[in-house]
């Protein structure tokens, strides 16, 4: 039987709604996102259970102009925890995005990461032009403090592989997260 534990924290509902963000400033974000799923099957004398732990933890800085337009940078830590076997994936890339009244689009383009296995294979240079994108909403908890909810989409293809011991050479690795994250930034 699967169980599915999504765990988002939804701060707005006992705060005051502000008209959304102010334009023209520098702002630096947190994003995280956790989700844990457990498997148990039985069958006869045979049974088991696997635990699986996502955890994704990312940073934006960037500058809001006065007409929406938002220009940035973004660090994304995507970490999956099965049993002992740990994979991890940290990629960097520039954001452009569109934010009004609260509400917000973003597009990411990665160039630089690495996704590495628990086996020690690594995957690198992530392509460029992959879609990769967040919608959301954030709202003011004070003049400098602004929290939120959003949904990622990450689509990822990696063109080198590195096997544990092995010389690097060319192979397309794909990948597709999808996750609700909770969001946190101060303005500068």
């Amino acid at each position: 039987m699967k169980k599915y534990l999504s765990i988002l924290l939804l701060l707005w509902s006992s705060l005051s709604f502000a008209n959304g963000l102010r334009e023209g400033i520098a702002l630096w974000g947190s994003y995280i996102s956790f989700q844990t799923n457990q498997d148990s099957y039985s069958s006869g004398s045979i049974s088991g259970e696997t635990k699986s732990n996502n955890n994704v933890l990312e940073y934006k800085f960037g500058y809001l102009m006065n007409n929406g337009l938002y220009l940035g940078g973004i660090f994304s830590n995507f970490e999956t925890t099965t049993n002992a076997s740990t994979e991890s994936r940290n990629i960097q890339g520039a954001t452009v995005g569109y934010m009004q009244n609260g509400f917000f689009g973003m597009a990411h383009f990665f160039f630089l990461g690495k996704y590495k296995l628990s086996s020690g294979t690594e995957f690198s240079e992530p392509a460029l032009f992959n879609i990769n994108f967040d919608v959301g909403y954030c709202a003011m908890m004070n003049s400098n403090v602004f929290y939120g909810v959003q949904m990622a989409y990450r689509n990822l293809s990696f063109a080198k592989v590195t096997p544990s011991g092995g010389s690097t050479s060319s192979l397309t690795y794909k990948m597709s997260d999808f996750y609700p994250m909770f969001n946190l930034g101060i303005i500068f």
